[in-house]
């Protein structure tokens, strides 16, 4: 009985307390005006927490990262250290180096100008090399003529201008030939036709060459020869020759008159 008298008890407790309750709420219930202000000033400072909570969040965002890429965990340091060796040993001097060359100027040591290197031209070896000079002109080569022999005459026969049975042509002579043995010799040599008389002395006359004959051509018609331009007083057969001669045998139809023939004395 006492136990259902407590439940009785607190059961009208406990509609006694929600009756009190919802008489509490209608009695404090505010007009809607206010109640709508209220909710925009709410609105409006959510909103301004939002911000401040976003802005808070980037700063820490970018703390953390800057935090993160400045600070490097121990192990990876340790693993650092122990891949790279060799440039933390070639890192070292050049450290020393920046430590010695800190302390020189902190010091204030002056260290002493270097000389300005003063380049010490050698003289030159190589011989200044001579300007080009031109070929020398090669001196025109004379037409070489033939040599003369040391005992050569020469020798021509002529009958007229349209008539010669030898153009004028060296030949060789020896001592004490003369002007009728030259003759014979020459024609003998170029096949021309010859005929004399009397012998070969002072009394030798030539009577025809190359068919051509005393009188053949009128009265004082015949042959005459001349030695350097002279025309002897005496026969062929007795006139000496001499290196360097020029003798020349011509036809005459007028007693010598046509081809100039003066008979003068010639070595006697």
């Amino acid at each position: 009985m006492k136990r259902h008298l407590k439940l009785c008890t607190s059961l009208l407790a406990f509609f006694f307390m929600v009756f009190l309750l919802s008489a509490c709420g209608t009695s404090l219930e505010k007009p809607t005006g206010l109640e709508d202000l209220e909710f925009e000033q709410e609105e409006l400072a959510d909103e301004e927490q939002l911000e401040e909570t976003q802005v808070l969040a980037t700063d820490g965002v970018a703390d953390t990262l800057e935090g993160e890429s400045t600070e490097v965990p121990d192990a990876l340091q340790t693993e650092q250290e122990q891949a790279d060796p060799q440039e933390q040993a070639t890192a070292v001097p050049n450290d020393k180096q920046q430590n010695k060359t800190s302390e020189a100027e902190s010091a204030g040591t002056k260290q002493p100008a270097s000389k300005p290197v003063v380049d010490q031209k050698k003289p030159s070896t190589t011989t200044p090399v001579p300007p080009a000079t031109p070929p020398a002109e090669k001196p025109v080569e004379k037409e070489k003529q033939p040599e003369s022999k040391s005992n050569a005459i020469t020798y021509s026969i002529v009958i007229s201008s349209t008539e010669i049975p030898l153009e004028a042509t060296e030949m060789e002579i020896t001592d004490g030939d003369t002007v009728l043995k030259a003759l014979i010799a020459i024609t003998k040599e170029k096949k021309i036709q010859m005929d004399y008389r009397g012998g070969q002395g002072a009394t030798a006359y030539v009577e025809g060459i190359d068919n051509v004959y005393e009188f053949d051509r009128g009265q004082g018609s015949g042959w005459m020869y001349r030695v350097n331009g002279i025309f002897p007083d005496r026969g062929a057969g007795v006139v000496p020759l001499y290196a360097g001669d020029i003798v020349e045998w011509m036809y005459t139809t007028n007693l010598g008159v046509d081809i100039d023939a003066n008979l003068e004395p010639f070595r006697r």
